[in-house]
């Protein structure tokens, strides 16, 4: 519910490749164990549309720390939206590719 009450559902988010990218459907809380949104919709500025899940951090390098970059429970995650910007690897699936979304809220 924390993601639906501070205003993300339907948010514009500006990724880090440059693109905008608007909040379609915030998705489903995720539970306890997994990613924190699952289901989502999101549209990329050029139409694009993603569909996955959506991580939320404090900072980038919680993706690492947190362990979600061997996790393949986390290979579906389209959107990491962490708070701060931090230094830090990229947030990289247990699959690895890195997800197509990195933003910063």
């Amino acid at each position: 519910m924390a993601w639906r009450n501070t205003g993300l559902e339907r948010a514009e988010i500006r990724g880090r490749d440059g693109h905008t990218y608007r909040i379609v459907y915030g998705g489903k809380p995720g539970g306890s164990l997994g990613p924190d949104f699952t289901d989502a919709v999101v549209e990329r500025d050029d139409g694009m549309v993603f569909r996955g899940d959506i991580e939320i951090h404090v900072s980038k390098s919680d993706w690492r720390s947190h362990g979600h970059h061997t996790d393949p429970i986390y290979n579906g995650v389209v959107l990491h939206v962490v708070a701060a910007e931090s230094e830090g690897r990229p947030a990289f699936k247990a699959t690895g590719s890195t997800i197509p979304l990195p933003s910063r809220y």
